[in-house]
């Protein structure tokens, strides 16, 4: 169970640092997506 859980954990660390970057990327090429906005506050 408690392996259940640490993979999940792991595959969320991941999916948040995919989308920093995506965001990120998208910010560097001008384009500020409402998800990023929404994000960042």
């Amino acid at each position: 169970m408690s392996l259940a859980i640490a993979s999940l954990a792991v595959a969320l660390a991941l999916a948040s640092i995919t989308l920093s970057l995506v965001v990120g990327d998208a910010n560097d090429h001008g384009r500020t997506p409402r998800v990023g906005r929404a994000f960042r506050g």
